[in-house]
């Protein structure tokens, strides 16, 4: 493959698509340095997607108002620009960062200048995290949440000593860049990213999901709970793995917190009405014998053997279980949307 490099003003571009893919798509790699952007740009016509694969980029849209709404990705993250939208990218760390960028080449892609950006309804969301498990590694197809695009992004992870299968295309072009560059490989078993790398993408994940924390959700939620406590109702809570220590927490919070006095020598007023709380995880013994009476299997309702018929309503909370990913499925991740609050009234059975 012939690499086209170009000297750019914010760093520089390297274009990665083999010469017989000219008209088919575009594959690019930018580095950007510290402390550049890129001008503002927008294609009409074309859907682009980019991953970043090293350092980290703010992405920056204008909503309309005159100011500019933006986000930051890490390693390996990345988001899909929809035709018409405006954006510039920067760079936020103090060394370069790279990304590439794919996309259909059916238009023009055009620089704005500050002066000539316009109101748009920008949309730029995230790439897609679907994960198919292959006997070699595995694949993730950043651009399977796009409707009839004629491209395709995946990254491909080959695990050590594995070679893919044999493939045959009849009208295919595929172009690859391999980012594992032997500065950042070390001994044998031990992985490629470096541990900085590892904690940013932490980092970045958590700022990414409160940046699209669903407030609304929380909203809902929060004004159950206050309506139970007011009818008199009890919360049933329920958590997997890890979330359960988290469920401690947060039972203790809600069964004491709210009603402990100023001086805690004194008792709580008569008027004063607690929560009722019931935490189905509480103990093993407790979720033991529930999966011996009511069973582990889909469709087990633990809330049905506790709840009283006579009962005022009351609120379940859980979280669904997390699902192993089988052979060429996405791997399931829980999500702030996934969590499930319902009210519940005695004898239901969801």
């Amino acid at each position: 493959m012939n690499t086209t490099e170009v000297t750019t003003d914010y760093g520089n571009t390297s274009r990665l698509a083999d010469q017989a893919a000219a008209g088919a798509y575009l594959f690019l790699e930018h580095t950007i340095h510290a402390g550049q952007a890129t001008p503002f740009r927008s294609h009409t016509r074309d859907h682009r997607s980019f991953v970043v694969i090293a350092g980290r980029v703010r992405l920056a849209t204008p909503p309309g108002d005159g100011e500019t709404a933006s986000r930051t990705y890490g390693y390996l993250d990345g988001w899909h620009a929809l035709p018409g939208c405006v954006y510039r990218i920067a760079n936020v760390d103090a060394e370069p960062a790279i990304l590439i960028e794919a996309g259909s080449v059916l238009g023009e892609t055009t620089e704005l200048t500050d002066s000539e950006l316009r109101a748009v309804a920008c949309s730029c969301p995230h790439v897609s995290d679907y994960t198919v498990n292959k006997p070699w590694g595995s694949e993730v197809w950043y651009t399977r949440n796009l409707p009839n695009v004629p491209y395709a992004l995946k990254r491909i992870r080959m695990a050590e000593g594995h070679q893919s299968s044999v493939q045959s295309h009849q009208y295919k072009l595929e172009t690859h860049r391999a980012w594992a560059r032997p500065d950042r490989l070390r001994a044998r078993g031990r992985p490629v990213v470096t541990l900085a790398e590892t904690i940013e993408l932490y980092l970045d994940e958590k700022r990414r999901i409160l940046e699209e924390f669903p407030v609304a959700v929380l909203e809902r939620a929060a004004a159950m709970l206050f309506e139970t406590h007011d009818e008199g109702g009890t919360v049933y809570a329920m958590a997997n793995g890890g979330n359960a220590g988290t469920l401690d927490h947060f039972y203790c919070d809600f069964k004491h917190h709210p009603f402990v006095t100023e001086d805690k020598t004194r008792p709580l007023p008569p008027d004063v009405k607690r929560l009722s709380f019931v935490n189905l995880c509480s103990s093993a013994a407790e979720l033991t014998g529930l999966v011996n009476d009511i069973g582990a299997e889909p469709g087990a309702n633990p809330v049905r053997g506790v709840l009283d018929p006579g009962q005022p309503p009351g609120l379940v909370v859980a979280e669904p279980p997390r699902h192993r990913a089988g052979p060429g499925q996405p791997l399931a991740v829980n999500r702030p949307e996934d969590r499930v609050v319902q009210p519940c009234r005695p004898r239901c059975s969801g």
